[in-house]
């Protein structure tokens, strides 16, 4: 066979392929709607308990970002909700169902859009086809959980677990991140890798509410560790933060606070980072008007020009404030070497 046939007929499998999920997809659709059918009699209960397996599947292969297998099961799931429904005799379940419906095919659909379509479109290119695999660069470090059971923990460092590998005696840190709830996955998780002065990911493990991180065992150095995410912010200022100066000077008094309040947590940070000491402990009787900045030698003039202009006492004056904003941050010598429009994601 030529390649030119070879080509036509990976094309037209990519095309068949991509008009078929765009049918399943409209046909869920119409069976879901306010208008859909909804026969009532005695069916088994018990699809909801098969509902749920698929569903699962679907989200543990979302957050490893295999796409083309969590579109599967999620069709496996709303394919199941759907049989199940339409003989379910309570009515209050059924409403209950549909929702869900509606839901996991929303996330059926976002995952058939953003990833699925733009590979199956380029039916030219045969290095790409019907996979997600570059929609995954970390899907060789994923794990069963079940992994985790023969480890031991051996201490608690602030809130990660140390813990031993009973097969090589070795140590490692594992950290557990809390799941996205599915009614607020408009954005996918990502899990960082691969980035300089980074706590290495050595494997990931994904349970039906939590992602477990397990990282390298980084002893004397400092690095970059992993975070969650806020659900809720609390409005009351954190007494704390302002004794060790993290907090702009005007917090907690009654001037109206603007964003020149972060350009100060942002230096205080830097600050910490550059030089190696907390800024309350460089400063302990506070910063006030006419404080001046103290700064080791050894900081390089952008370096020392960048923490002087962000730790201004008068928050007008303090740098990414007034005029040119953050664009004025951006371009201090400091930063000479970034090019920001590659860091735009």
């Amino acid at each position: 066979m030529s390649r030119v046939s070879r080509e036509r007929l990976d094309s037209e499998s990519c095309s068949r392929a991509l008009s078929q999920a765009r049918m399943y997809l409209e046909q869920i659709r119409s069976r879901v709607s306010p208008g859909g059918p909804d026969v009532h009699g005695a069916g088994k209960r018990d699809y909801l308990v098969d509902a749920a397996k698929q569903i699962r599947l679907a989200l543990e292969r979302d957050v490893s970002e295999d796409y083309e297998e969590a579109f599967n099961h999620y069709k496996n799931g709303v394919d199941v909700l759907l049989s199940g429904v339409q003989v379910d005799p309570n009515k209050e379940r059924r409403e209950a169902v549909k929702r869900k419906i509606t839901q996991y095919l929303k996330r059926a659909e976002e995952i058939f859009n953003c990833h699925l379509q733009r590979t199956l479109g380029n039916g030219s290119s045969t290095a790409t086809g019907y996979s997600s695999l570059r929609f995954r660069p970390i899907r060789t470090l994923s794990s069963a959980v079940e992994n985790l059971r023969p480890c031991k923990v051996v201490g608690v460092i602030e809130k990660v677990q140390l813990v031993q590998d009973p097969a090589t005696g070795g140590t490692f840190i594992l950290k557990s991140l809390p799941k996205s709830h599915v009614e607020t996955r408009e954005r996918q998780t990502i899990i960082p890798h691969g980035v300089p002065f980074m706590a290495k990911l050595l494997h990931y493990y994904v349970s039906e509410d939590s992602i477990f991180l397990h990282l390298e065992h980084v002893q004397g150095h400092i690095r970059l560790t992993f975070f969650g995410q806020w659900t809720e912010v609390e409005p009351q200022c954190c007494s704390q933060a302002l004794e060790d100066m993290y907090s702009a000077p005007e917090v907690g008094g009654i001037s109206e606070l603007t964003e020149a309040c972060d350009w100060w947590s942002f230096g205080s940070l830097l600050y910490e980072l550059l030089t190696g000491t907390s800024l309350s402990h460089s400063h302990p009787s506070g910063i006030h008007p006419h404080t001046q900045l103290h700064l080791p030698e050894r900081l390089s003039l952008p370096a020392a020009s960048l923490l002087t202009e962000l730790l201004q006492f008068d928050p007008k004056l303090r740098l990414g404030c007034g005029g040119g904003g953050v664009n004025k941050l951006k371009s201090h010598p400091f930063f000479s070497t970034i090019q920001w429009n590659k860091l735009v994601g």
